[in-house]
């Protein structure tokens, strides 16, 4: 028995709110743009976390030298978070850009600003040279990069998961994962070569520029997705009346919707819990991504002088590019209904042994460490995996976007960015183990985030489902 036009009109309507294209259609991006995206993810990464693992020379580099040298490390590191304070404002921008022009424009654009900065910082003079002027120039640039990636991520993972089925969101989540991931390691291995093969004096005279020049390869994969690609429009939501809706004459005599802008509607009481669970659960994989990848390379090469330390260091990272996929592949494969479960129970594992596995880290065996730190990235793969989903599933497709930048921004400029700084602060004064109660703090904020986000997940679609249809009114 066929169903009714009305009733198969409500389908689409539903269909529509969960982030397909008017019609119940997927939008489609044709193979190149999507491995373009793919490519310009990677190196878009690599030219941000290639400051960390250089931030002990940077702050020889940049920085008054002082007597112990953890003084520069320690402004390094406070100059890495800063370029994190910005990058808000570049995800409001960008999300903005993304769901009013579409998904492609806001990741090619973030793209191609990333890579000047990146050129530049490895032309920049030293402080020897030209004294603080050095450093401002350096902060700049950061800064310049921090506004860059505060639209590339979110972008990245709403452009994947937009075009594919719900059921691979985990899959297609893990892949834009494995690709920051990837950037990462490149990003590691360059400073794990450099660092093998030349001396202290050379690395501080010219070694540390190297890896920067080759951030100008990302223009490549921008300049392809805006000359080579088209644009797909932004899935909307199909129109409704509610009894906030303002109507006006259309042709024909039927009513239309004037929607509130974009902001407006981030910020409306209905959006404000998915907003606020939004930043309290990226900030566990962004203060746990950045001291276990950046912070911890660096402490194994400094300070606890690991042989190999970026070699581990990388090593895991590959492995973790593996763990993205798995992760993602896990989730798909238990179902939506899993990510929740499988987000408490990896945070509150990792908040547990944090503490322990960076303290036995601290006695410098390169096997223990690469055991240690491989356990937290498989901890990280399980949480990242059910996260992605999980966040863009909070907010309708019209304002997506502009949600999930603007809420994981805000965690990443708060928690992330400066975890490094706070982890070099507390291991100086506190002791190897004191970094990783960083990691138990920021679970029991992830936790409360899930609690938070339980009751606000899919309040967004229920109204949509209730709210009267202008197929009814006449």
């Amino acid at each position: 028995m066929s169903s009714s036009p009305s009733k198969q009109q409500d389908q689409v309507n539903l269909r529509s709110a969960d982030g397909l294209m008017q019609g119940g259609e997927l939008p489609q991006y044709d193979f190149k743009t999507k491995m373009a995206g793919i490519a310009g993810n990677v190196l878009e990464w690599y030219d941000f976390s290639v400051y960390g693992y250089f931030s002990d020379i940077i702050g020889k580099v940049f920085f008054a030298p002082d007597a112990t040298g953890k003084a520069a490390l320690v402004e390094s590191f406070a100059v890495f978070g800063i370029a994190f304070l910005i990058r808000p404002i570049g995800g409001a921008i960008f999300g903005y850009m993304g769901d009013n022009v579409g998904r492609k424009s806001a990741l090619e654009n973030s793209i191609l600003l990333m890579a000047l900065p990146t050129f530049i910082m490895g032309c920049l003079p030293s402080y020897a040279s030209i004294g603080w002027y050095s450093t401002a120039l350096l902060i700049i640039c950061r800064m310049l990069q921090g506004f860059s990636v505060g639209g590339q991520l979110m972008s990245s993972v709403v452009f994947a998961l937009e075009a594919s089925p719900e059921s691979t969101w985990g899959f297609q989540a893990g892949a834009v994962f494995a690709a920051t991931t990837l950037g990462a390691v490149i990003g590691s291995l360059f400073a794990y070569a450099l660092r093998e093969n030349l001396t202290e004096e050379q690395m501080e005279s010219f070694g540390w520029r190297i890896p920067f020049f080759f951030g100008v390869v990302g223009i490549i994969p921008g300049l392809y997705l805006k000359h080579r690609s088209k644009e797909i429009p932004v899935p909307k939501p199909a129109p409704q009346i509610s009894p906030d809706a303002v109507t006006t004459p259309s042709v024909g005599g039927h009513p239309q919707l004037e929607r509130q802008g974009t902001f407006q509607e981030t910020f409306a009481p209905n959006n404000r819990r998915a907003l606020i669970a939004s930043m309290l659960v990226p900030a566990f994989t962004s203060g746990t991504y950045y001291i276990v990848f950046v912070w911890m390379a660096v402490y194994m090469q400094t300070i606890v002088e690991v042989p190999h330390a970026f070699g581990i260091n990388s090593a895991v990272g590959v492995i973790g590019i593996g763990l993205c996929f798995a992760g993602g592949w896990m989730v798909d494969r238990l179902g939506a209904k899993s990510r929740v479960p499988l987000m408490l129970g990896s945070s509150l594992a990792f908040g547990l042994v944090a503490p322990y596995f960076i303290s036995t880290m601290g006695q410098g065996d390169p096997l223990t460490c690469f055991i240690l730190q491989g356990t937290m990235a498989v901890l990280m793969g399980i949480f990242g995996g059910a996260m992605h989903p999980w966040l863009i599933s909070n907010f309708p497709p019209h304002i997506r976007l502009t949600s999930t930048t603007l809420a994981y921004n805000m965690a990443v400029s708060l928690v992330g960015g400066f975890s490094p700084f706070v982890a070099t602060l507390l291991q100086e004064e506190y002791g190897n183990a004191a970094p990783g109660y960083i990691v138990s703090v920021l679970a029991v904020l992830a936790w409360l985030g899930l609690i938070i986000g339980s009751t606000a997940k899919t309040s967004w679609k229920d109204d949509r489902a209730n709210a009267p249809k202008l197929s009814s009114v006449v």
